[in-house]
């Protein structure tokens, strides 16, 4: 879940280390993002779309570039004590595989980067920090199908007014003003994002 302003800078990065990498030449892709920004689609969907590269060539070098990690799911095998901690309507809602717990964090696998305030909803509903892996979209569907069973295919087919409803999340603006009086008050010092 990216925000525009993100999702054209994660756009910029990935496109320049694909350069760099000589995956695709600089012709091509200045080609690709300009498709991109004329669509609306980020340039991994447009890449992704036209066979330029697969999805694993692309999240491979985008963790390498973000020092993430890329994950394939089908190899890992996620322990139920962290199933446990991590509902099916969070991890359907924010389209994540939780991976592990370590301590205070947890590592979870999402298709691109999130935006903090999307690692800040999930640390509020789960009371970790978090900690990204890059993986596929369809390998993360098919994995949350395998640890969640049938309750996350249930879920992934509600409508978005249903998810919002299944959630009980407050409209933003009043979490907005209870975070900004949070920080104002000088105890907001959190963890977001370890690469």
């Amino acid at each position: 879940v990216l925000n525009n302003d993100m999702s054209k800078k994660i756009d910029l990065i990935l496109a320049d280390a694909l350069v760099e990498k000589g995956l695709v030449v600089q012709k091509e892709m200045d080609a690709l993002v300009q498709e991109a920004d004329g669509s609306g689609e980020a340039v991994q969907t447009v890449l992704l779309k036209k066979g330029t590269l697969s999805e694993k060539d692309i999240l491979t070098v985008l963790a390498e570039k973000l020092r993430l990690t890329y994950v394939q799911l089908k190899d890992i095998t996620v322990e139920k004590t962290v199933l446990d901690k991590v509902p099916v309507k969070i991890a359907s809602y924010y389209g994540f595989v939780p991976l592990k717990i370590s301590g205070r964090i947890l590592t979870i696998a999402v298709p691109s980067p999130l935006e903090i305030k999307i690692q800040d909803e999930i640390r509020t509903q789960l009371g970790y920090g978090i900690e990204i892996a890059l993986a596929g979209q369809n390998d993360i569907a098919d994995a949350l199908k395998k640890c969640y069973g049938l309750g996350a295919d249930t879920f992934n087919k509600m409508g978005a007014s249903d998810e919002k409803a299944a959630l009980s999340m407050p409209s933003e603006e009043p979490q907005r003003a209870a975070v900004e009086e949070f920080w104002d008050v000088g105890v907001g010092h959190g963890r977001y994002l370890r690469a």
